[in-house]
């Protein structure tokens, strides 16, 4: 469910959902007005672990997510879906590198990074990462392996991820998916702009 968590605590039956951004202004304007949309209130939480979050509790809903994982592979069987399902995935829980800031000199490598990437949480993220990637490698985009398990001292759960490397694969990727997280918009067209074949107009 992207930057979130599911848990259901069975000692005070209560079904609790996560959600993390670490733009509090995108939570701000558009994951609490959906909340709110099916009856949902609830408020800002944090700073925690370089995020905010949203903290509620919501049987319908959990079960709901809950079953959105188990069916995650008929969605790769219609297109459409699938590309909507990898765009928001990449939203939540994508990376590009912070170009401006290899720019401006602050990065200690002067080299920009041609690479996006896809990171996870949880053992049953490998899975949905290993979806993404059959379905973006069907489409002509050239994916690395998944690596992982890889434990950090900021997260309980091992993380998995994957890169895609390179500005041709990178454009392919980004007019086949279309991502619409504004900031890591801004970074790819950066990116591809001043790094390598991306100069070409696009």
């Amino acid at each position: 469910m992207g930057d979130g968590a599911l848990i259901k605590r069975k000692n005070r039956r209560t079904y609790e959902i996560q959600y993390y951004q670490k733009s509090k202004e995108r939570l701000k304007s558009s994951i609490i007005p959906r909340l709110e949309q099916v009856g949902i209130s609830t408020s800002i939480k944090g700073f925690y672990r370089n995020s905010y979050y949203l903290k509620f509790g919501n049987k319908q809903l959990y079960l709901l997510f809950k079953q959105s994982q188990e069916d995650i592979t008929k969605i790769f069987n219609y297109p459409q879906l699938a590309q909507e399902f990898v765009k928001g995935f990449f939203d939540a829980e994508g990376s590009v590198p912070h170009v401006e800031k290899y720019l401006r000199g602050e990065r200690k490598r002067k080299r920009i990074p041609p690479q996006i990437g896809f990171h996870q949480n949880g053992e049953d993220s490998k899975f949905i990462l290993q979806c993404i990637r059959d379905f973006l490698i069907q489409n002509g985009i050239k994916c690395s392996k998944i690596s992982g398990p890889l434990h950090r001292k900021q997260s309980n759960k091992p993380e998995y991820r994957f890169f895609i490397y390179g500005t041709k694969e990178i454009k392919k990727f980004f007019f086949l998916i279309q991502p619409e997280h504004p900031e890591k918009r801004r970074r790819i067209i950066l990116l591809l702009l001043h790094v390598g074949s991306g100069n070409r107009k696009l």
